[in-house]
């Protein structure tokens, strides 16, 4: 079963699922810009808080911008060099292409920008962690089956393949591995943390 086969079976453009999770899909990447805005008000000398949770605000702001940052430029700079046509817009499906050929077509379908910002939520979940609040697991489940529903949104919809937005999670994904792990070193990182000491995350 390719990506054609998925996208024939679910196209539906009048879905109301599908429109309004579409519609939000990019909202968890406006709020953390939103964030990372409002987080310099702790720099401010009337702003109370102890000096200890400002530097861990501004660490996690620092965190969240250079994700947001480089996972939209990767994801741009991905599709305008990989050209390959929407679902929406295939005149006929011999026209269609396999992801892994870029094309330079024009198209802009893959990787998915929705599904690469909607990964953004994840942002709440290592905001529980790094914050040493409760409720990981409640909030990590929210979470992942609000990117799943903007993935398939987006499928539904003929905007984008499976494989498209797979990869836009994927994007997202890794750099927030990768900037998390040199910024906040614990949350998110456990993967990386144990690749480098397996012991330690044995003994935990």
């Amino acid at each position: 079963m390719t990506d054609l086969f998925f996208s024939e079976k679910l196209y539906n453009p009048d879905s109301a699922f599908a429109v309004f999770f579409s519609a939000i899909g990019k909202t968890p990447a406006v709020v953390a810009a939103v964030f990372c805005l409002m987080s310099l008000i702790t720099l401010l000398p009337a702003c109370k808080l102890e000096n200890a949770l400002k530097k861990k605000i501004l660490t996690f702001s620092l965190y969240c911008a250079i994700t947001l940052f480089f996972s939209c430029a990767a994801v741009g700079l991905i599709k305008h060099f990989w050209g390959r046509v929407r679902y929406v817009d295939l005149s006929d499906s011999a026209d269609f292409t396999p992801w892994y050929i870029p094309q330079k077509a024009g198209g802009s379908s893959f990787p998915s920008g929705h599904a690469a910002m909607s990964a953004m939520i994840f942002f709440c979940y290592d905001a529980v962690k790094y914050f040493g609040k409760k409720g990981g697991g409640a909030t990590a489940a929210i979470c992942l089956a609000f990117v799943a529903a903007v993935a398939v949104s987006r499928i539904i919809l003929g905007a984008h393949y499976l494989s498209d937005v797979v990869a836009g999670i994927i994007v997202t994904i890794a750099i927030k591995q990768i900037s998390g792990y040199i910024i906040l070193k614990k949350g998110s990182l456990k993967l990386l943390n144990c690749l480098r000491n397996p012991k330690a995350c044995r003994a935990r």
